[in-house]
């Protein structure tokens, strides 16, 4: 009889993990290095992963300052056995200054692939108007502690149409029949190793090709020169006859010992030129994190040469082959503190 009870459970067991679904998306939470002083600005950065075999879209807190968060905090610390105790979690209310109303973005995802976003603690200065330092690090004492991130977007408008809710017995509406991406109400990272001390470890700048000892943009940043910021990033991808686009140095990108993160381009911008993209930038230096935003003219439309192909084709019927447009130019055009 027991052979058979034995049989029974382990065929209840095949089919209970044959219920089990793949989860959509990967939320993984780290940062450069484990060791700080409670009294240093953290930068923890959340990375997300589409895990299916399709393109989806994702919601990412941006510029939102209003309502609930769609990221928070939660601390934990961890005895002998591996028992976890939370101590503290982040309230979801935010307190953030409203003058200038924020906006949640989309992201889409191809399959299998990431984006990355920072979250600072002890921004200070930052902590009531830009999302990603609207985060305080609690009152713990020096110790080790183990930390997530909780993602909860359904709070947001329109985000029924890029996510589909995973119910409490582990199924959806829908019976999973779209290309959505299936969340949980809230969904968990995994836990990062924050370790507070006196003496944090802190790593050198290892220097680089893109960025040597001597780098100037990090040298123009490091004093608040962003005039000359502006210029350098400009001279690195101005795609005119002046700079070819097969010799532009594109180092600005790559990483530097001032630039904490640059945001991905927009999915999609429109096609007729020309056109405008943007991306957000942060530095570091000595004064603290500054927040910033690129903006780049895409193409050109040479107009005089527009107007006098089209009065000579109208007075003398003359069609002159005259290039009048240029789809590989691209420059920057503003380089501008984000309010």
């Amino acid at each position: 009889m027991k052979y058979f009870y034995f049989f029974l459970l382990n065929i209840l067991t095949i089919n209970a993990l044959g219920d089990l679904r793949v989860p959509d998306l990967s939320i993984k939470l780290g940062s450069e290095r484990n060791t700080y002083s409670r009294t240093e600005v953290i930068q923890l950065n959340v990375t997300f992963t589409n895990l299916t075999e399709h393109t989806s879209s994702i919601t990412l807190p941006g510029t939102k300052n209003a309502g609930k968060r769609m990221l928070y905090l939660a601390y934990y610390v961890a005895d002998s056995n591996d028992f976890y105790t939370n101590i503290h979690t982040e309230s979801r209310e935010m307190n953030m200054d409203t003058s200038i109303l924020g906006q949640v973005y989309w992201k889409n995802l191809d399959a299998h692939k990431s984006v990355s976003i920072p979250l600072f603690l002890n921004d200070t200065n930052n902590f009531r108007t830009k999302n990603a330092a609207h985060h305080a690090l609690p009152n713990l004492p020096n110790g080790t502690y183990k930390v997530v991130v909780w993602y909860a977007p359904f709070d947001e408008p329109y985000v029924d149409y890029i996510f589909g809710k995973i119910n409490p017995f582990r199924d959806s509406d829908d019976d999973f029949s779209t290309h959505k991406i299936y969340l949980e109400e809230q969904t968990a990272s995994n836990y990062f190793e924050l370790i507070l001390t006196d003496n944090p470890k802190i790593p050198k700048w290892i220097s680089t090709s893109h960025c040597p000892k001597n780098c100037k943009l990090c040298k123009a940043s490091d004093n608040s020169h962003w005039s000359k910021v502006k210029k350098i990033i400009s001279k690195q991808t101005d795609h005119t006859s002046k700079y070819k686009k097969e010799k532009t140095d594109t180092s600005w990108c790559q990483p530097h010992r001032n630039i904490v993160w640059i945001s991905p381009p927009p999915d999609a911008i429109l096609s007729s030129l020309p056109a405008y993209t943007q991306n957000s930038i942060i530095f570091r230096n000595q004064k603290g994190y500054h927040y910033f935003f690129i903006t780049w003219q895409l193409g050109r439309i040479y107009r005089f040469r527009t107007i006098a192909v089209k009065i000579l084709y109208a007075t003398s019927h003359l069609n002159l082959s005259i290039t009048s447009s240029n789809s590989n130019y691209k420059k920057l055009t503003a380089l501008k503190l984000t309010p």
